[in-house]
């Protein structure tokens, strides 16, 4: 692949006079080359995950729109000639009268297309692009080399710039993203982040437009080897972040780059600049390059997608920057607190005295290792923490109620939070204080979600074996309305499955369940498939072509459905076994267990055959 670094001057050599007549003060050009880098994220005999495109872009077609107000004031699309890409290079120019939306689009012959947004501005400086032609894994890719400019209004301007020449990785293609939402001056959500970037020298530069105090991450990824860090900054009218990685350290960092300080020194710098994390941030690098370093000789091999199970991602602000952190280590602290099966001291219900308990299976996980960990886990613990702390004091403690909203969209009392019901007193106070117009927009869906996930969270610690299951009512395929009731009083052991179209893992239980099914079904064995799919279309298709035999039903409304939320479904495949009064008898058990469940309740294969 050509080097990155070569890629400036190539750009620069495809600006020239396109057109003599061509007003300079008005025109704004387009440059860009096409890449193919014949590197791969994966190693060995691997194959990529998803299907792989083998288009070629050497010769793709490239043109420029964009939207313009004509003579009568009616608005009409502009596109300027569309040009091949020729000796792996194009070159576009156009005029415009002032900063103006464009659209930079690339298309094979096969009319596979990739596009990107940014603005020109009249007289401005060029834009440059790559198009990317990766022959195996990532993506293909058309990114702006150096910078990337969204702004036309000077007055709700930011600036995030950055300088990565620190990193000890190969970022010859890596890729820069910010990512936000905001709302503009109606009140109407609007993102307010870029599209791809890759580094020039090193650096970058993203400009874009806010009307409120919003909350961006920045990204940064390569693939070869593969390398990930992002970061968070607190962006208003007129501020300049820079991100960096300190030094000995491979995690990228972000400063107010001002003379007065704004919120996001408040924010994020009265932690994160402190002596203790940035000494702590260099000890967690010296860890992992230890670490990495005896692994060396293992080769990386990303998948698409968890074998084990498919989750609910909650959608607000302060959620989704716990889960952009993609802390697998989270995750195994989370591991060696919970076990599957656990009672939680909650007393056997009514009716369901018989279920034995000391017979609930329990998924057996080894946590024989955690004591020995590598460094680098204990030392990413202790930073997280040290941002929850830094972040959670902020959102319980500061006097600005706007403070104390940011520090919540920043990920204080999310959902991981073992305070996270805190999170809903900072909400309610908060409120009070806050414009109304405001609540409404980024406060009480932000609670709601929060509030929704606590209650989903409890009901799944609270719904174990020895209580009633809750009864609920859905329509098959055929359109009729079967209940839980209904199929408890013609069966003596129940299986409530949920699933949906898309959980990979969910299917791959179906083709043992049908065997089960097969052997017991006629015996008192019935499965009750609960479908969590957001549209009747999928969970018909699905339905059909893997041919369910048993009871099918669907609560057509993703994660939000009643019934998942009463039974606490924050992940699948999650299956609850029910006896013939409706008690739970097993939770979330493994196709082995269920298999000898059975085999003890209605015979086994070999006796009945």
């Amino acid at each position: 692949m050509k080097s990155i670094g070569v890629l400036i001057p190539l750009l620069c050599a495809t600006s020239v006079v396109l057109a003599e007549n061509l007003d300079s003060a008005k025109t704004f050009t387009v440059t860009g080359v096409y890449v193919a880098d014949e590197s791969s994220l994966l190693s060995g005999n691997a194959t990529p995950p998803g299907d792989q495109e083998t288009d070629d872009w050497s010769s793709a077609i490239v043109a420029v729109s964009y939207t313009t107000e004509n003579e009568a004031g009616a608005l009409e699309s502009v596109e300027l000639e569309a040009k091949g890409i020729e000796d792996g290079k194009v070159s576009l120019a156009g005029e415009i009268s002032e900063p103006t939306d464009i659209v930079i689009s690339v298309r094979t012959e096969t009319n596979r297309s990739l596009s990107l947004s940014t603005v020109a501005t009249p007289g401005g400086e060029e834009i440059s692009f790559v198009l990317m032609d990766f022959q195996s894994f990532p993506p293909d890719r058309l990114a702006l080399v150096g910078s990337y400019r969204r702004v036309k209004d000077l007055s709700k301007k930011f600036t995030i710039s950055g300088d990565f020449s620190s990193i000890d990785k190969n970022l010859t293609s890596a890729n820069v993203r910010v990512n936000g939402w905001g709302y503009d001056g109606n009140g109407n959500q609007k993102e307010i982040g870029s599209g791809d970037m890759l580094l020039d020298d090193g650096k970058f530069v993203f400009e874009g437009e806010i009307d409120e105090s919003d909350v961006v991450s920045i990204f940064i990824q390569g693939h070869d080897p593969y390398f990930r860090s992002m970061t968070q900054a607190v962006v208003e009218q007129g501020s300049a972040i820079r991100v960096y990685a300190p030094d000995g350290s491979n995690q990228i960092v972000a400063v107010a780059d001002m003379e007065e300080s704004g919120r996001h020194s408040k924010l994020i710098e009265s932690w994160q600049q402190s002596d203790e994390y940035l000494a702590t941030l260099q000890e967690h690098a010296e860890a992992l390059r230890e670490f990495e370093a005896q692994r060396e000789a293992e080769p990386l091999v990303i998948v698409e997608a968890s074998a084990g199970s498919e989750s609910a991602a909650n959608t607000t602000k302060n959620e989704e920057s716990a889960i952009r952190k993609e802390n697998d280590e989270a995750d195994l602290e989370e591991t060696s607190k919970e076990s599957s099966g656990t009672q939680n001291d909650v007393a056997v219900a009514e009716g369901c005295e018989h279920v034995s308990l000391a017979k609930v299976k329990r998924e057996v996980r080894d946590l024989s290792d955690l004591d020995n960990l590598p460094r680098h886990y204990y030392l990413s613990q202790r930073l997280a923490k040290m941002e929850s702390d830094g972040l959670e004091h902020i959102a319980s403690n500061a006097v600005d109620p706007f403070d104390a909203l940011l520090a919540m969209e920043l990920g204080a009392y999310n959902f991981r939070s073992e305070n996270r019901k805190q999170g809903l007193v900072v909400y309610d106070r908060i409120a009070e204080m806050l414009d109304k117009e405001l609540v409404a927009r980024r406060v009480t869906p932000s609670r709601d979600s929060l509030a929704s996930y606590i209650e989903v969270n409890d009901n799944d610690k609270n719904l174990v074996p020895g209580q009633k299951a809750p009864n609920f009512k859905h329509s098959n395929l055929e359109g009729k309305d079967i209940s839980l009731q209904d199929v408890l009083a013609e069966n003596e052991v129940v299986l409530i499955d949920f699933w949906a179209s898309w959980c990979a893992p969910c299917i791959a239980k179906f083709p043992e369940m049908k065997e089960f099914y097969g052997e017991y079904g006629d015996k008192g064995f019935e499965v009750l498939s609960l479908s969590i799919d957001s549209t009747w279309e999928a969970w018909e298709q699905a339905s059909k072509v893997h041919e369910l035999p048993w009871t099918s039903l669907g609560e057509i409304e993703g994660w939000a459905g009643l019934t998942a939320h009463t039974y606490g479904v924050q992940h699948i495949p999650k299956s609850y076994l029910l006896d013939s009064k409706g008690c739970i008898t097993q939770k979330d058990i493994t196709l082995e267990d269920l298999e000898n469940i059975l085999a003890t309740q209605f015979g086994d294969f070999a006796t009945n055959d």
